[in-house]
Order: structure tokens, then sequence, then C-alpha cells
């Protein structure tokens, strides 16, 4: 999962490709939308369940108008990311709320190594 990046930095590059620098597995996306406002990417390879804790924190802040995920077949299709803003670009927020994620899952699983 990529999101479990131990550094704070994420990245989505022009390869279409989400880097995480501490070693952990990468996403391959595909961006299909790319506007001022608006960005929809599809998530090669993966299923929905990474796309949920995703949304809900991209509906928390502030200048998102919008986000959804999709996905038209459970087997045959990829996941699809929606995203639509205000005053703010939509890859902007979807690399903060990465971060906030990483911050999360990286404490949860301090917690959990402790058990």
């Amino acid at each position: 999962m990529g999101i479990l990046a131990a550094s704070g930095r994420v990245s989505l590059t022009k390869d279409l490709k989400w880097k995480s620098p501490s070693g952990y597995d990468t996403m391959e996306i595909k961006i299909i939308k790319d506007r001022a406002n608006e960005l929809e990417i599809e998530i090669i390879g993966e299923d929905s369940t990474i796309l949920n804790p995703i949304k809900e924190k991209l509906l928390e802040r502030e200048k998102v108008v919008y986000a959804e995920y999709s996905i038209e077949h459970p087997i045959l299709s990829n996941p699809k990311l929606y995203i639509k803003t205000k005053d703010a670009r939509p890859k902007d927020e979807l690399k903060a709320v990465l971060k906030e994620l990483q911050k999360e899952f990286k404490s949860f699983r301090q917690q959990v190594e402790k058990l």
C-alpha cells in the first residue's frame, strides 16, 4: 500500500507512478482528467478499498467541493477517483490528504507493533 510510506513525501509524477520513498509498494495511476479545479485518476490493479479513506479525508478539506470514487465492475475494471476543488489544485489537495493518511497509518502501525 503506497500510503504507508515512512517519510512525509508523496508525489504524483508525470510518469504516472505514485512514488513511495520508503520501499513500500507503488501504485500505478492513469490521469484521465487534469484541469485547474478537476482531477480524475484511475488506479491500476487496485480495488476500491484504498479509495474510501482518501475520499473521506478529501471531503473534510475546505477547498474540496466534491470527491468520489467509482468502479464499473469489481473484477474487470480499475477504480477511479474524481476530485473537484474551489480555489485550489486538486493534485495539491490529494497530496495533502495522502500525507495525512501516511501519518495516521504510521501511527497505527507503531501501535500494532507494540502489541
